[in-house]
């Protein structure tokens, strides 16, 4: 996967997710720090290739 994308708003994980693939790159959405960090934790990780886009005003855990 090239990019991470951790955001609480669908729709902008939608559209980014449509905009990177548009540039043949892949994309992967987490709805969440909690989930995102859930799956850095899991034997399953796999880093991003080339960057993280995270929110940083997001319930719970922020993007920091």
């Amino acid at each position: 996967m090239d990019f991470h994308i951790v955001d609480d708003n669908k729709l902008i994980c939608v559209v980014l997710t449509e905009m990177i693939k548009s540039l043949n790159y892949q994309a992967q959405s987490f709805d969440g720090s909690v989930e995102y960090l859930d799956y850095m934790l899991s034997d399953d990780y796999l880093p991003p290739k080339l960057a993280i886009f995270s929110d940083v005003d997001m319930p719970v855990m922020t993007g920091y």
